[in-house]
């Protein structure tokens, strides 16, 4: 549930192996608010479910940064619109614990209302500077937005300098397993 062209990508990267087609479709159901990222895919794919009368995938993301009380949480979109990365950046100057989380909620529904709920979170952390490559640099149509400030815990490079497939391996996890699940239920 999302005309969001790079979950969709995600999905299909993921669920190709097992068979399964992923088709983009752009809900117009307001999202709940709530903290829970499980919480809110749950209720929009058994909205949607009932609505189409088929199964639906919906996976909802939230950013958790430790020393800001797990601000943004499941509000990151709304707040990655409002804060640059630079301005993160200034936010988190004289924090010494830069560890952060992406948490990644799916919720697989169907019209009978059987579900499948999946958490991963990936462990992350902000950089202290803007990390971009000379690609993205370039590509002024496209904003890269705070995958340039965000990196694996541990790691140097940000997401940003990732090569795609590679970052991917990290985001898929919930796809990949919710592709396992429904090859095994036949």
């Amino acid at each position: 549930l999302t005309g969001n062209h790079f979950k969709i990508k995600t999905a299909q990267l993921a669920l190709e192996p097992f068979g399964i087609t992923v088709e983009g479709y752009k809900t117009e159901l307001p999202e709940i608010q709530d903290n829970n990222v499980v919480k809110i895919a749950k209720e929009m794919a058994l909205t949607e479910a009932k609505k189409l009368g088929k199964a639906v995938v919906r996976e909802d993301h939230g950013f958790a940064i430790e020393s800001l009380q797990g601000f943004p949480g499941p509000y990151m979109a709304f707040v990655e619109k409002n804060l640059n990365p630079q301005q993160v950046l200034n936010l988190m100057k004289d924090e010494k614990n830069r560890n952060a989380t992406f948490d990644l909620g799916m919720v697989y529904a169907t019209p009978e209302g059987e579900t499948v709920e999946l958490l991963h979170q990936v462990q992350c952390q902000i950089l202290q500077k803007i990390k971009t490559n000379e690609q993205l640099a370039k590509d002024k149509s496209y904003d890269p937005g705070w995958s340039t400030i965000i990196a694996f815990r541990d790691e140097e490079r940000s997401w940003a300098q990732f090569p795609y497939q590679e970052r991917m391996k990290a985001f898929t996890t919930n796809f990949r397993t919710l592709g396992e699940k429904l090859t095994n239920a036949k």
